[in-house]
């Protein structure tokens, strides 16, 4: 009867340690990328900053909106508001629904001295929606 309790006790023993093992091991991260290299995209209502590439075309149509910084504003920058009646210089879109690595691709094409600024055009075209009222564009502007 004791040599049945020794054994019983062993294999317990044992299973607690292979339990404490799994724990131990399934707690353990192991990060699938260097992490240095990860960047946020920002999603949601974002502002973004763009200059008008011709004059001559309407401002408000999204290929004459060239984006001049990386879509990462809560609201517009500089002296850039709501309330001006001047040139368009921000626009807002909804990046939620846009393709994560196409927004990528033209946030890296905007930091690429050897590649033209992306348009407002190409963000749509990527995913992302105006916020407006039905689906109507936003604007800011310079003061006139």
């Amino acid at each position: 009867m004791e040599k049945i309790k020794n054994i019983i006790s062993g294999v317990l023993s044992v299973a607690v340690l292979f339990m404490a093992v799994q724990v131990s091991i399934a707690g353990t991260i192991v990060p699938t990328e260097d992490v240095t290299d990860i960047e946020i995209i920002q999603t949601g209502e974002q502002w973004i900053a763009v200059s008008i590439i011709n004059p001559s075309n309407p401002e408000t149509d999204a290929t004459n909106q060239r984006v001049e910084e990386e879509p990462e504003e809560t609201e517009p920058s500089g002296a850039c508001s709501t309330l001006n009646t001047g040139q368009i210089c921000s626009v807002k879109l909804n990046l939620s629904a846009a393709d994560e690595d196409e927004v990528q691709d033209l946030i890296d094409q905007l930091n690429d001295p050897m590649q033209p600024n992306p348009t407002i055009q190409d963000f749509l075209n990527a995913g992302a929606t105006y916020t407006g009222p039905g689906n109507s564009p936003e604007y800011s502007r310079f003061a006139p």
